[in-house]
């Protein structure tokens, strides 16, 4: 079995991003439901592309917060066709502006974190800090933030990331006003990292 204690976990080589892989923010499981203090739940969740609705990854889960200061929520999916199956801990503080918080305990280095991350090439959810995950700007340079803003629009309309690629067609549902706003704004910021990239290397464009 894969999960805590595994051989199989692994940090990532370098700083990865936050935002590339799958992320539990236990601020939304509880607004929405998922989890319920003083109740136990259980079901899946999903990840899909926000304008395509393509699924891009799912978990099975059961929390049990019963216990109003303490609680464990089992998670269970494949990782790379192999079942995983492990509880994550959680427990709560009380904020000065009164309340009770929640927080997830991070199975890999056991601090309190508010969200639980798997990226590619992790196999556990753990914190940003476990996985010495980064944010994009701390990872890429103008011209590489302009490129990554023009590919993700391409990815989350349902298209290539490659530039060389025709753009994708409008999603149905989509309202052409969006369409074309986002379309612009893709082919704006490639153009810019594209001018950017010439003038780095002395290249007319």
């Amino acid at each position: 079995m894969g999960g805590l204690g595994s051989s199989t976990w692994t940090r990532w080589p370098t700083k990865a991003v936050v935002g590339r892989g799958l992320t539990l923010d236990l601020y939304s499981l509880l607004r929405d439901g998922a989890f319920c203090p003083g109740r136990t739940t259980s079901g899946s969740l999903t990840w899909t592309r926000s304008h395509s609705g393509e699924e891009i990854g799912s978990i099975g889960y059961a929390s049990d917060l019963t216990n109003p200061s303490s609680g464990s929520v089992r998670l269970h999916y494949q990782h790379d066709g192999t079942p995983v199956d492990y509880r994550v801990s959680l427990v709560t503080t009380r904020p000065y502006f009164g309340g009770v918080r929640w927080w997830f305990v991070c199975p890999a280095n056991g601090t309190r974190a508010g969200k639980l991350h798997l990226p590619p090439g992790g196999d556990i959810f753990a914190s940003q800090q476990a996985y010495g995950l980064a944010y994009h700007s701390q990872n890429e340079t103008p011209g590489d933030r302009l490129l990554t803003k023009a590919q993700d629009i391409r990815r989350n309309l349902g298209g290539s990331a490659s530039l060389i690629d025709p753009f994708p067609d409008k999603p149905k549902g989509m309202h052409w006003t969006t369409y074309w706003r986002l379309r612009a704004r893709s082919e704006r910021a490639a153009n810019m990292a594209v001018a950017g990239m010439a003038r780095r290397f002395g290249v007319k464009y």
